[in-house]
């Protein structure tokens, strides 16, 4: 018997002189050898935007969804040194205490983590310090 693996895609979308909008997809892949049903949201290319005040839109989206783990694939952060992390630090503390996190670098987080002359801490802030699966 097959079971059913269900992804949500989170696209987060900045259309120009207007409010953040969340769209988001949504799959189900069905196959023999998954053993075990499983839930996923996956959020991409943030660039440190706020979907409603400290992202309680977003964060209240992913709750709809209940995940059983929600996969970040990167760019949740912009890599300048000018632009702080904090929108991104408090999001992903909000969603570790809630959820088991995972994430993967995009190019603004190696950036960060490969020029540390440049960017500073920015990249320790942002994950050595969080306590996320």
């Amino acid at each position: 018997m097959a079971t059913a693996l269900k992804k949500y895609y989170i696209l987060p979308f900045v259309p120009r002189g207007r409010e953040n909008v969340i769209r988001y997809y949504h799959y189900t892949i069905t196959d023999k050898r998954i053993k075990k049903s499983a839930t996923f949201a996956m959020i991409a290319d943030l660039h440190n935007a706020e979907y409603g005040d400290k992202n309680e839109k977003l964060i209240k989206e992913i709750k709809k969804i209940a995940p059983d783990a929600v996969l970040i694939a990167g760019d949740v952060i912009v890599g300048k040194k000018d632009v702080s992390p904090g929108v991104a630090i408090d999001l992903l503390q909000k969603l570790g205490s809630e959820f088991p996190v995972y994430i993967s670098k995009g190019n603004h987080e190696m950036r960060t983590g490969l020029y540390t002359e440049q960017y500073g801490d920015i990249w320790e802030c942002l994950y050595e310090r969080q306590h996320i699966l």
